[in-house]
């Protein structure tokens, strides 16, 4: 070996071991790391008494770029950004993100297959439901969850 390829070897090896060391450090954090709702849109009490639309849903409920979706079963169609009734909220147990309903029991866990009643609302009334603007990133179609079925 001549000195022009002794003196990149050393670099090239460093370079080298670099890469393999933030390769493993990102699949570790990756695989550690517990997924996270970054936004979670819950109706307005005074909406809660109000008549819903009274369409069935049925799909796997998928963690997509932060916001809890309802994917079709199928896996074919538009996933729907769930606006979740008055009273439910969001519990996180390591990677595990259940729903709690009003009456504090869990009715989901994000990857069930789930049935919600309600009904597909346009954008410009999600506002009013749940009394803020959504984030840009929460596009739609929108559902609006009266429940979530137990059967």
């Amino acid at each position: 070996m001549n000195t022009a390829s002794r003196k990149w070897l050393r670099p090239a090896l460093i370079i080298a071991v670099a890469a393999i060391v933030l390769v493993i450090v990102l699949t570790t954090q990756s695989q550690d790391t517990a997924p996270s709702v970054s936004f979670f849109p819950v109706q307005l009490e005074k909406y809660a008494k109000e008549p819903y639309p009274s369409a069935l849903a049925t799909g796997v409920l998928v963690l997509d770029n932060g916001h809890l979706r309802l994917k079709p079963a199928t896996g074919v169609g538009d996933s729907n950004l769930l606006i979740w009734p008055y009273g439910y909220s969001l519990y996180t147990e390591g990677k595990e993100i259940q729903i709690i309903n009003g009456e504090g029991k869990a009715v989901a866990r994000m990857g069930d297959i789930i049935k919600v009643g309600g009904g597909e609302i346009p954008i410009v009334i999600v506002g009013k439901y749940i009394g803020q603007t959504l984030p840009d990133d929460c596009i739609g179609p929108y559902w609006l969850v009266s429940e979530v079925v137990i059967d």
